[in-house]
């Protein structure tokens, strides 16, 4: 059932607004992005799947700016020392779910670009589901595995610098991730 929710989330990201590419298994063969955009057709799904939420300005402490869904049911969880010691920069749970989304920002020196970054997940892990796109003009790199029944999304800021978001658990919660990715703007 984890490695469904995963494939599906991967697999059929906005069928309503997206064709998803193949993607390659060769090597040398040239994997697409799909292309995501938090716009009126997207908000309209949103509402129309049930979902009700707000759109936020978050500030990291170095003053780094977004705009990220925060979806109806999700508070602000406070970080242990050993969240934030993992680089946890925040933290949303509904508590009635059990889903949390996390967000890390991060310096990955080494990794130049989200393909780097993909890589060593498919080096780590050959079972990794992944999925490259451009979210709201910002390319992003959106991977899974079934075990762990999360999702994660490596925002590129150039220079190695990535916003990574993690969403868990998917079973049961992949339409509101596949709204949740598409929403956050840099």
């Amino acid at each position: 059932m984890k490695k469904f929710a995963i494939l599906t989330l991967i697999l059929v990201l906005f069928s309503l607004l997206l064709t998803l590419p193949a993607l390659a298994e060769e090597e040398g063969t040239t994997v697409q992005a799909v292309q995501m955009d938090w716009n009126q057709e997207v908000i309209d799904a949103f509402t129309a799947a049930g979902f009700d939420g707000n759109m936020a300005t978050i500030t990291l402490a170095d003053g780094l700016e977004f705009r990220m869904l925060i979806p109806e049911g999700f508070e602000q969880k406070e970080l242990t020392e050993e969240e934030a010691q993992t680089g946890i920069n925040l933290a949303l749970i509904n508590e009635e779910t059990g889903t949390v989304i996390c967000v890390r920002d991060r310096i990955l020196e080494g990794f130049g670009d989200v393909g780097a970054i993909a890589q060593e997940l498919l080096t780590q892990n050959p079972e990794t589901a992944i999925q490259f796109a451009v979210v709201n003009g910002t390319t992003a790199l959106i991977s899974g595995l079934a075990a762990e029944d999360a999702v994660s999304i490596f925002y590129d800021l150039g220079s190695s610098r990535f916003v990574q978001f993690d969403f868990a658990p998917l079973e049961g919660n992949n339409q509101l991730a596949q709204f949740f990715i598409t929403s956050v703007q840099f």
